[in-house]
Parts: C-alpha cells; sequence; structure tokens
C-alpha cells in the first residue's frame, strides 16, 4: 500500500519526438551565413553582427555581444523567417560549432561549408559589402552617429530584402517574395 503501481509502465514515460523542424516555416532558397566585426561599440554594446543572405538579395542582420552568440542569432532567424534547405557558411569558428550544427540539423536544414580562402562562394559576403555601403550613407544622410551603426544595419538589412533590385532571378518582384 501507498507505492505507486501502474499495469503498463513503458506507456507511461515521456519520450521527446523529434518533430520541431515542422514548427517552423519554410524558406525556398538555401541562406549564406557570415560575421561582422565593427570597430565602434554601439549602444547596444554589439560588436559583431550575424548577416543571412540569399542568391536573390534577401538578406537579415542580427547585433551580437559576442560571436559565442551565433547559434542564438540562428535560432531568431529560424523562429522568425524560416529554415532553408541548407545553411551555407565559411569556416568561422562559431558556424561550424557543434551547437550551430545541432540547431540546424533539429530544424532540418543541411549545414554546408565553402573552401577555405574562397569568398567568391559565399554570398553573405557581397550582401556584407553592399548593407555597409548603404548603412554608411543612410548614417551620412541622416546624421545619425556611429555608435548606431547596429540598429542601422538591420534596419537597412530589412529594407533590401523589401526593395525591389535588379536580379533576373527575381523576375521584377521583391527578394521577400
Amino acid at each position: 500500500r501507498g507505492a505507486r503501481t501502474t499495469v503498463h509502465p513503458p506507456l507511461i514515460r515521456r519520450a521527446k519526438t523529434n518533430d520541431r523542424h515542422i514548427r517552423y516555416k519554410r524558406l525556398s532558397c538555401d541562406l549564406y551565413g557570415n560575421l561582422l566585426e565593427s570597430k565602434v561599440k554601439p549602444l547596444r554594446g554589439n560588436k559583431y553582427a550575424a548577416i543571412y543572405a540569399a542568391d536573390n538579395g534577401w538578406c537579415r542582420a542580427y547585433g551580437m555581444k559576442k560571436k559565442s552568440q551565433a547559434p542564438e542569432t540562428l535560432s531568431i532567424l529560424f523562429n522568425r523567417d524560416g529554415v532553408p534547405p541548407a545553411m551555407i557558411t565559411d569556416g568561422g569558428r562559431e558556424l561550424v560549432s557543434d551547437e550551430f550544427k545541432k540547431l540546424c540539423r533539429d530544424a532540418g536544414s543541411d549545414h554546408r561549408q565553402t573552401l577555405p580562402r574562397s569568398q567568391w562562394q559565399n554570398t553573405a559576403e557581397g550582401s556584407i559589402r553592399e548593407l555597409k555601403k548603404e548603412t554608411g550613407r543612410a548614417m551620412i544622410a541622416t546624421g545619425t552617429p556611429n555608435r548606431l551603426w547596429d540598429d542601422c544595419l538591420e534596419y537597412r538589412a530589412y529594407v533590401r530584402s523589401h526593395t525591389a533590385l535588379n536580379i533576373y532571378d527575381l523576375d521584377g518582384q521583391v527578394p521577400q517574395t
């Protein structure tokens, strides 16, 4: 008496299901990832930014205080925008860490790595270049202090994704579609 007895103990145990990949929206194109470092310390304390970009001009930027926060930015990307079929990164230690790869695998995205010293394979490099140009121009035109670079970078990435670009694959549409 007083002891718990069950008829079928295996039926009571809880097992984790591998359905996490079903919870996310899906993107239709592969994404490329890279990190950006700044010499200016912004108001929010973010010294780095994670940039995720696609071939069609779509991109997102997320500020980070430390490089080790790269997996957290990936989780934010998956929750807000969706999961790509493949996440392609360069050989940066944070972008090929076990935690980063596990997040990709759990979400149902294939993680790939570009060859060393071959920045032309990573579309995020070109997006970083364009975002830096656009951010600098916008900050100069509006007189924004340099300490707000991370906010401006995130904003410009979002605007770029909603602007019609001269890219043949878009067929006159914006990258967000």
